[in-house]
């Protein structure tokens, strides 16, 4: 009898003692399952701002060629793509555009907010644009100012300082809350173009010219930066800004996008770099 009591209790020790092996072992594999994560993550964050740092630095040092940085020969890589053509660099996915090709929505003209509308409500967005922009208290024919938007029972105005800060601010003013396309547009008080670094839909947009016509420029700067800037003079196009922004280099503020994958982690951050001074950082989303 005294065996078989003492053969259970040895029994019920062991199953307990095994029980909590288990249990360690479980907590041990999460705790460093945990360690795991956070290590990956550290070294995306790690990675990722080193990356910025390089582009920063290099950018500086280099020369351009029409849509691209050439790096020195010691650099991460040979060339940085200035037209959101993505590139790999370690465990980062980089796209680098120089704002000079895009859109800038503090400057919008009426073909771009055409292009985002159709022919439907762009006159209204047009006006009531420059209407948020301007100094004024003085609304366009088909703009809004600050007593459009009481009457309206809206908790703000315009802005009325010369630019946006923040894209969602386009939704407040009037015109802009059905937009049916989206284009590649930034909010940044600089306005530089570049036709070296521009899409065709960024070139048909600035220069009011056709689609085709943006199309052909686009392969032709492909093939032929000489030829490129031939055709891009003959073609007939309006030219709505000042020619002395229009550079025949890039514009030294460039919007940065990288996304980091290591393991499990993974970080997306975009940021829009100002190289005329320090360099500094203007936009971080």
């Amino acid at each position: 009898m005294r065996n078989a009591f003492s053969l259970a209790i040895t029994l019920w020790i062991s199953a307990a003692l095994l029980a909590g092996a288990i249990y360690f072992i479980k907590i041990n594999k999460e705790n460093l399952s945990i360690t795991s994560t956070l290590s990956d993550k550290l070294s995306v964050q790690i990675e990722q701002d080193n990356t910025l740092e390089l582009i920063k630095y290099y950018s500086m040092l280099s020369s351009f060629e029409f849509n691209r940085l050439k790096l020195p020969n010691n650099a991460f890589v040979k060339y940085i793509p200035l037209d959101n053509t993505p590139f790999r660099y370690k465990n980062s996915i980089i796209k680098v555009q120089d704002i000079g090709g895009i859109v800038n929505a503090n400057y919008m003209g009426a073909e771009a907010i055409k292009y985002l509308y159709g022919t439907k409500d762009y006159l209204v967005a047009k006006d009531s644009l420059a209407d948020w922009l301007d100094k004024n208290d003085f609304y366009r024919i088909n703009g809004a100012e600050s007593q459009y938007y009481i009457d309206k029972n809206c908790n703000y105005t315009p802005r009325n300082n010369g630019f946006i800060y923040y894209k969602d601010e386009l939704n407040d003013i009037r015109g802009f809350s059905n937009i049916s396309k989206m284009i590649d547009f930034e909010f940044i008080k600089y306005y530089y173009l570049n036709i070296y670094t521009m899409s065709e839909i960024a070139l048909s947009i600035n220069f009011n010219i056709s689609k085709s016509d943006a199309k052909l420029l686009v392969k032709k700067r492909e093939k032929d930066i000489k030829e490129f800037y031939k055709l891009f003079n003959i073609i007939d196009k309006e030219v709505m800004y000042d020619e002395n922004i229009i550079l025949d280099a890039y514009s030294y503020i460039l919007r940065i996008n990288i996304k980091t994958s290591i393991k499990q982690a993974s970080k997306e951050k975009t940021v829009i770099i100002d190289l005329h001074k320090k360099p500094v950082i203007l936009y971080i989303y």
